[in-house]
């Protein structure tokens, strides 16, 4: 037994002299260690949950058809590979407790609420600086950017639901026709 794979790695080694840590191994001489080994480990540890988010894990495109039938979202992931870091861990970390993770979940939620009142802050400014500008800001940005030049005027139509109609006309949009086909659904154009 041998902990370099080969009699030729032996002897690059000792010339080295690059055998620190190498007497604790006990490894036969027809096994060697990969890069891939890394992968295959990952993808043992990840046994316990479907082959789908496995697949995605890997980094792989998945199975048949799942690039058209599933796609989850990161959080999903998340919780996935969360179920399975026992698994993949080689050292024994500080796990994460029910009390710290619901310490860092609600500074996550505080982080959030942060950031949305600094959002409605910054839109809630510049739609000040507007209106001090002289800009009607009852316009959408197309109407704006048309009435700047900055881009041609282009009848544009669209479908929308019954319900979205009164917003629409009141954004400057025109009623066109309304489909007979039972749908509720109503052709507008974008006025010229």
């Amino acid at each position: 037994m041998t902990c370099y794979g080969s009699d030729r790695k032996k002897n690059l080694v000792d010339a080295a002299d690059l055998s620190y840590g190498c007497e604790h191994l006990v490894v036969v001489s027809w096994f060697e260690l990969h890069f891939h080994v890394l992968r295959k480990f990952f993808r043992t540890g990840l046994r316990y949950i479907s082959a789908s988010d496995r697949e995605r894990l890997m980094g792989h495109k998945g199975e048949y058809l799942d690039d058209a039938y599933y796609k989850p979202n990161l959080d999903q992931l998340l919780a996935e590979y969360r179920k399975v870091v026992p698994e993949l861990t080689v050292h024994s970390p500080e796990i994460i407790g029910e009390e710290r993770m619901a310490t860092l979940e609600g500074e996550l939620a505080e982080t959030r609420k942060a950031f949305e009142a600094l959002k409605d802050a910054t839109v809630g400014r510049m739609m000040r600086d507007l209106e001090a500008a002289g800009v009607d800001t009852s316009k959408s940005p197309h109407e704006l950017a048309v009435e700047m030049g900055l881009v041609e005027a282009q009848s544009a139509q669209k479908v929308i639901d019954e319900e979205e109609l009164v917003t629409h006309l009141s954004y400057g949009w025109k009623f066109v026709v309304q489909l007979n086909n039972g749908s509720g659904k109503i052709i507008i154009e974008r006025a010229a």
